[in-house]
Formats: structure tokens, C-alpha cells, sequence
């Protein structure tokens, strides 16, 4: 049990690091040699291209900065001679699943399964156009699963400042829960509005602004070492 949730994040990791290598590394490449022609690319796939690219760096950051927060609550509850919760460990469990899923959508929304991850299945997506509704789809679905994401969060903050008897960060937790309401607004108006290349792009924009101000309250709030 001590060492299944920084395994399963270590593997996920690995899945979307592939991915991320893959997205900013040949379609830049691909660019400059002229393989593809940026004029020629529709803005329906350059807001696509915007939002995997935003999801797929987000989770790299929320995975790493997920692992340390395990890693450091785990040295806090030792310090004390409290064990890890059964409810920390489900939700550190539920934060892995919608890691999965958010990864999922990725990889459905590029198509071709798993080999989404090879370099040619990327660029074979770019040259040929993004399906109409495909970026609003896998924005709304993504930022949903962020909502959820942090509403999971929430929970563990709560519990481990139960475990450990300290006082919650109030400020912190007052705006965690502004943003979560924030995002499932906007998540479900994405997935129901017409898809327009510029409406994706201001509400990716919003999402990652979001996420920055959560994040930068998570580190503020001590979580991370």
C-alpha cells in the first residue's frame, strides 16, 4: 500500500511525458522543415493543438506536484506517529483515476488508441484537420475532470489537516472552492455552445489561469516542500 500511489504516479508520468515530448518537440520540428505549413493548418487545430498542449503540461505539474504532496504528508504523519488514513489513500486512489481519465481524453481525442503517443499519429492528425466539435468535447471534458479533480483535492486538504490537528488555510480553501465553481461552469457551457477556434482558446486561456492561481495557493499553503 505505501508505495502503490507514487508507483501509479510515476507511471502516468511516463504515459503523458511521452505525449508532451511528442507534442512539443515534433510539431515545432515539423514546422521549421516545412513537413507542415502553419498557414495551412486550421485555427479549429491550432486551438486543439493549444489545448492539449495546456492539459498535457498541466497534468505533468499536477502529477509531480501530487506525488510530493503525498511524499510530504506521509513525513509529517511519521513525525507525529499517525498513519495514512484509509480516506487520504482512496483519495490520493480517486486523484490517480481522473489522472487516468484526463489522459484518456487526450489519447481518444487523437485517436488511433495508445499509438496517439507515436510522434506520426500526431502529425498524421495535424495535416489532416481536427473534426469539427473535437476540440470542445475534449476541452469540456477536461476541464470537468479538473473541477472534479480539485474538488477531490478539497477533501484531502480537509482530511489531513484533520489528521495532523492544524488549522485549514481559509483563504486558501475560500478560493479552491471559487475556482472549482468556476470550472464546472465553464466546462459544462463548452461542452453545450457551438465550437468556435477563438470561444476554445479564451476559455483554455481561463482554465490555466485558473490552475496558476490554484497551484500557487497549494505551494503558498505549505504543501510542498
Amino acid at each position: 500500500m505505501s508505495e502503490t500511489v507514487p508507483n501509479a504516479f510515476l507511471l502516468l508520468l511516463g504515459q503523458i511525458g511521452i505525449f508532451v515530448a511528442s507534442l512539443f518537440f515534433v510539431i515545432p520540428l515539423s514546422l521549421v522543415s516545412g513537413v507542415i505549413v502553419g498557414t495551412s493548418i486550421s485555427p479549429t487545430t491550432w486551438a486543439f493543438l493549444f489545448v492539449v498542449a495546456v492539459a498535457s503540461v498541466m497534468m505533468v505539474a499536477n502529477i509531480m506536484l501530487g506525488w510530493n504532496a503525498v511524499r510530504f504528508a506521509r513525513q509529517e504523519l511519521d513525525k507525529m506517529g499517525n498513519t495514512y488514513s484509509s480516506k487520504l489513500f482512496a483519495a490520493d486512489l480517486l486523484v490517480i483515476f481522473i489522472f487516468f481519465s484526463m489522459n484518456n481524453v487526450i489519447i481518444f481525442a487523437v485517436g488511433a488508441g495508445l499509438s496517439a503517443f507515436d510522434p506520426s499519429t500526431l502529425l498524421s492528425k495535424v495535416k489532416s484537420g481536427i473534426p469539427k466539435g473535437t476540440t470542445s468535447m475534449t476541452l469540456g471534458a477536461l476541464i470537468l475532470l479538473s473541477a472534479l479533480y480539485l474538488f477531490i483535492c478539497k477533501f484531502w486538504n480537509s482530511e489531513f489537516y484533520q489528521t495532523v490537528g492544524i488549522e485549514n488555510s481559509e483563504a486558501y480553501e475560500k478560493k479552491l472552492s471559487h475556482v472549482i465553481v468556476i470550472q464546472f461552469l465553464i466546462g459544462l457551457v463548452t461542452l453545450m455552445a457551438p465550437e468556435h477556434p477563438a470561444w476554445n482558446s479564451v476559455v483554455c486561456s481561463i482554465w490555466l489561469i485558473s490552475w496558476i492561481v490554484v497551484n500557487f495557493g497549494w505551494i503558498s499553503a505549505g504543501f510542498v516542500e
